[in-house]
């Protein structure tokens, strides 16, 4: 009976463990390139960054000019999340790392992680700027709840303890 428990066990662990390292492998890598039209770095990081998405095909370079639209409200608040300067480009978001530069030896730590997350799930800088918001959303709402169940907590050992003190000194009358 317990070595059909444990081959079933065994079964619905590979079910759920396989199919995800094999999805792992087909995802997309998302890499976010903020740049300026007249900026040369940037067009030197551009070149690199080709180099890398004819490499690896399932990188996928999204490019956001930094004047255009909200793009550098997008570029502030991911270089706070990502802690890099905010006041120059070019600009590279990548999984967990953000650059202010590009040169071979940071095309170098790019393509590491996409090594990285060809065989793990990585989050991309979407992912990361939604997950910082939640935070920003949900830490106050937490932290009240803490506070609720301390005093809760409190309150109910202070009517224990009398309950108890009561009880014994009742004991010590009777």
């Amino acid at each position: 009976m317990h070595k059909i428990k444990f081959i079933q066990i065994i079964f619905i662990l590979f079910i759920l463990v396989f199919p995800k390292s094999s999805q792992a492998k087909t995802e997309n890598i998302e890499l976010y390139f903020f740049y300026s039209p007249t900026c040369p770095a940037c067009h030197q990081a551009e070149i690199l960054l080709g180099t890398l998405k004819t490499k690896y095909p399932n990188l996928r370079i999204r490019r956001f000019e930094i004047f255009k639209e909200n793009n550098q409200k997008l570029y502030s608040a991911l270089a706070k999340i990502y802690q890099i300067d905010h006041t120059s480009v070019p600009g590279i978001f990548i999984e967990k790392k953000g650059f202010n530069y590009c040169s071979f030896s940071t095309i170098s730590e790019i393509e590491k992680i996409i090594l990285r997350c060809e065989k793990q799930k990585c989050d991309s800088p979407t992912q990361k700027l939604l997950a910082n918001t939640t935070k920003k959303e949900t830490s106050s709402p937490k932290s009240n709840l803490n506070i609720i169940y301390i005093i809760v907590s409190i309150i109910i050992l202070g009517f224990l303890s009398i309950k108890i003190f009561t009880r014994k000194r009742k004991n010590l009358i009777h």
